[in-house]
């Protein structure tokens, strides 16, 4: 007879696929400010001089001149004017997070940073994976950033560990519904899952009754300091 869960633990059925958020959930969100959005800020104004001629920071840029209203002939630092703007307001539109993912992207790369995970998240990763259990990120980072973030752990390359990636871009934001609804319609495409057998672990309200509302089951996670 199996012994009984402490009084504290949380006990669910067996999912058939999991998603996962990152920031709060998985890792402190302090790091991302505290670290790589720095990083970045550094970064902006060379990386757009040396890499000009990459498709996704020509995107970016267009992007910039577009949303800020800037002239055609705008410099790097008038675009990372632009961009250091948006992070002061708290925003963060489309070729932000592209910039972003870029450049951590070569941080990652070069060994500036090893992606810092709470002591409990690779453990439940790999026993998820050993029960075959098809483990989905969805994160408001591109799906670049995501990737480099789990390529680079404490552990070394966990992309083995995870099924796919959502992100605001291909989903859409964690707060709507619709795009809770989009990841089952994908996954379920996939995978042939039912919708009512999906989990997903979050520190976030909005995006926990959002997936409440799109037929999932949810955890909300509560991580000490964050």
């Amino acid at each position: 007879m199996p012994e009984p869960a402490a009084a504290n633990a949380l006990v669910l059925d067996r999912p058939e696929v999991i998603v996962v958020d990152i920031e709060g959930t998985l890792s402190s969100t302090w790091y991302v400010r505290d670290e790589l959005y720095p990083y970045s800020r550094k970064r902006f104004t060379s990386y757009f001089e040396e890499y000009s001629h990459k498709p996704e920071v020509a995107r970016a840029r267009r992007q910039i001149i577009e949303m800020a209203g800037l002239d055609s002939s705008a410099t790097a630092e008038d675009l990372t004017g632009v961009l250091e703007a948006w992070m002061d307001e708290g925003q963060m539109p489309a070729p932000l997070r592209t910039m972003h993912a870029l450049i951590w992207q070569e941080g990652f790369a070069a060994g500036e940073f090893v992606s810092p995970f709470f002591e409990d998240a690779i453990p439940a990763l790999r026993t998820w994976s050993e029960q075959s259990i098809p483990v989905f990120i969805f994160s408001n980072g591109t799906l670049p950033a995501q990737r480099a973030w789990f390529s680079h752990s404490p552990e070394g390359n966990l992309i083995p560990l995870i099924k796919g990636h959502f992100s605001l871009e291909s989903a859409g934001a964690k707060h709507e519904v619709s795009s809770f609804r989009n990841i089952t319609h994908d996954v379920a495409e996939a995978l042939g899952k039912p919708r009512e057998k999906f989990l997903f672990f979050s520190d976030q309200v909005e995006a926990l009754d959002a997936a409440r509302q799109a037929g999932w089951n949810t955890v909300g996670v509560r991580r000490p300091g964050d």
